[in-house]
């Protein structure tokens, strides 16, 4: 009990000059893994800062909630061999630097898809900030920390293209599922480490943040976000 109320009175007094500010944004993020093309998407969300006194300077903590999205769009192309025996092969493959078609295997038909996914996420942040108020106007923020995310919704879409060689002719179908998270390589939940710079005047606020995940980067891949919002501090 007595260790209670030690903590109680160190934390008092902290609570009682603390600030806490509300700030709406809104803006773009332009998501990027390896060498798949950038995607842009839009960003919302509400940040939560934590100042350690009423001054709202010096340090705190940020949290609050955002939804974003993450989208893939490429294209695959890749061959189907028959051999003697009847069984088609598709190249490449993982092993195509080693094993190659040979000369007893026959080009059946070639295969484009185009592919599109969509993993629609809300993203919970905690960074540790320090903010230097300038003026009476002007003042510049740094935040580091982490971040975990939850995907709610997605799209993935592929549009398959089959030429058939022996039949010189061309075959298309259209493949979709309203839930991407099915895929063995992508999870619903994600986790990574989230850095941020802000720019504020008054109560006006440019904010530029960088994002990548450490959560199973072996499967989905190591992913580079970058945002920039506008936010309104109340």
């Amino acid at each position: 009990m007595k260790r209670l109320f030690f903590l109680l009175g160190l934390l008092l007094p902290l609570a009682a000059n603390a600030q806490i500010q509300f700030t709406p944004e809104a803006g773009v993020s332009i998501y990027k893994k390896g060498t798949e093309n950038a995607t842009i998407s839009p960003r919302i969300g509400l940040s939560v800062d934590y100042f350690f006194n009423r001054q709202e300077k010096g340090w705190g903590l940020m949290s609050g909630l955002y939804f974003y999205q993450k989208k893939d769009d490429y294209t695959l192309v890749y061959s189907v061999y028959q051999g003697k025996d009847g069984f088609g092969t598709i190249f490449p493959t993982e092993s195509s630097d080693t094993w190659k078609p040979t000369n007893d295997m026959t080009l059946s038909k070639v295969i484009s898809d185009d592919t599109y996914m969509r993993r629609d996420y809300l993203q919970l942040p905690i960074l540790v900030k320090y903010k230097w108020q300038i003026n009476d106007t002007y003042a510049i923020s740094a935040a580091a920390g982490g971040y975990v995310a939850v995907g709610i919704s997605g799209k993935h879409q592929i549009d398959e293209y089959t030429f058939l060689m022996d039949e010189k002719k061309q075959e298309y179908q259209r493949i979709e599922y309203d839930n991407p998270y099915v895929l063995l390589i992508y999870n619903r939940f994600d986790a990574g480490f989230s850095s941020r710079l802000s720019f504020q005047a008054k109560n006006l606020s440019v904010n530029v943040s960088y994002e990548t995940n450490l959560y199973r980067r072996n499967l989905m891949g190591h992913d580079n976000f970058i945002s920039i919002t506008a936010g309104y501090t109340f």
